[in-house]
């Protein structure tokens, strides 16, 4: 069997009248026969989700898959990472479980393809009698704009003009990417070790994604001249806190740092496989020992790295290449505070004086760091 050109990856979790909707209008794409697959990523439902995907796929003509893990919190992240790990498609389509397509919307991602581009879009958002009124027959036919209010089809048009700006003038961290309505080259999902799984509950996930995608030489341009979909109304979920940059999720996010290849993504990466570089002259072999009694990082001698240490008291200096400065700090010696501001993490023995305590660590809690 040929790879399909694009994998649609549906990610889903305890929704499935929306599900069944959604799985409908993607029935109705066209222009677009044996060109993409279907991938029900599933976040760990206990209804029929599964019944309704093997229905699914029994009555289609094109290939469809279903993932799934048992629920340890809401993480669409992980859901999404098992998605394409499974999908065949060279290219991905991410959708959320409560968006509907309407019916040349995988024919234009298609056609909208670039190399080193994200597409990134947006959904219009149904109110609760119109999203009540879709039937799965109506979803099929994909005249979705009959159900959409003015107001919400302005703010679409509205928000490609402005994501159009933003990339005409290169800001940095606009177009906002919202996972419920993105395609990207599975190389680049790759490349960035797709989602990070360490945001559990609702939000951030998909920022953290995007401002990664930007870290690795990736160019976010809209989708929305050319489609969009149709986002079905259902109640907040419990995890969103209430403002949408609050809650633990937006903490995390504000952390100071990201890998662009984050750890708990598509695949586990242990400290050990960092690249780490030291910004500054190693301390002794019984004092590195101490502080990794296990296993020593491989320090890089040449090139850009993920992790650049400073151990203090000495000389060195972080050189702002790195994705992530780290300071042992041995002593609370001048150099130590030197250089405590440039460090996104601190590791000594007793907290350094003036760093907030969610950035400082034991010398014994490297790996935790």
């Amino acid at each position: 069997m040929s790879s399909p050109q694009i994998s649609i990856i549906v990610c889903t979790y305890q929704r499935p009248a929306n599900l069944r909707r959604v799985l409908a209008s993607i029935a109705g794409q066209r222009e677009v026969d044996g060109k993409f697959e279907v991938v029900v990523a599933d976040d760990g439902s206990t209804d029929e989700t599964p019944q309704i995907v093997e229905q699914f796929r029994k009555s289609v003509r094109f290939p469809v898959q279903f993932t799934t893990h048992p629920h340890g919190g809401f993480c669409p992240g992980r859901a999404r990472n098992e998605g394409v790990a499974a999908s065949r498609g060279e290219y991905v389509l991410l959708l959320d479980g409560d968006c509907l397509l309407p019916r040349d919307h995988v024919r234009m991602q298609l056609a909208k393809r670039m190399p080193g581009v994200v597409r990134v879009g947006d959904s219009i958002r149904l109110e609760r009698g119109p999203s009540a009124s879709v039937s799965e027959e109506f979803a099929t036919r994909g005249r979705l704009t009959r159900v959409a209010s003015l107001a919400e089809r302005a703010r679409i048009k509205l928000r490609a003009a402005k994501s159009t700006f933003y990339n005409l003038r290169n800001h940095p961290d606009r177009p906002r990417l919202i996972a419920n309505n993105v395609a990207l080259w599975k190389k680049d999902y790759e490349r960035v070790n797709g989602f990070d799984q360490s945001y559990v509950g609702w939000g951030a996930e998909d920022d953290d994604f995007g401002f990664r995608l930007r870290r690795a030489g990736l160019q976010l341009r809209t989708i929305l001249w050319w489609t969009t979909c149709y986002h079905l109304w259902h109640p907040k979920d419990p995890s969103a806190p209430d403002g949408r940059t609050g809650g633990d999720n937006y903490n995390y996010l504000r952390r100071g740092f990201h890998l662009v290849k984050c750890c708990d993504g598509l695949v586990k990466r242990t400290w050990q496989e960092l690249s780490i570089a030291a910004a500054g002259p190693l301390p002794t072999s019984s004092v590195l020992r101490q502080i990794f009694p296990d296993s020593r990082p491989r320090f890089v001698a040449d090139g850009p790295a993920e992790v650049e240490v400073l151990f203090t008291p000495g000389p060195g200096a972080f050189t702002g290449r790195a994705q992530c400065n780290v300071l042992v700090a041995l002593d609370h010696s001048a150099d130590s505070l030197l250089a405590a501001p440039e460090a996104h993490l601190v590791l000594s023995n007793e907290p350094l004086p003036g760093v907030p305590s969610e950035r400082q660590f034991l010398l014994t809690q490297w790996q935790t760091a």
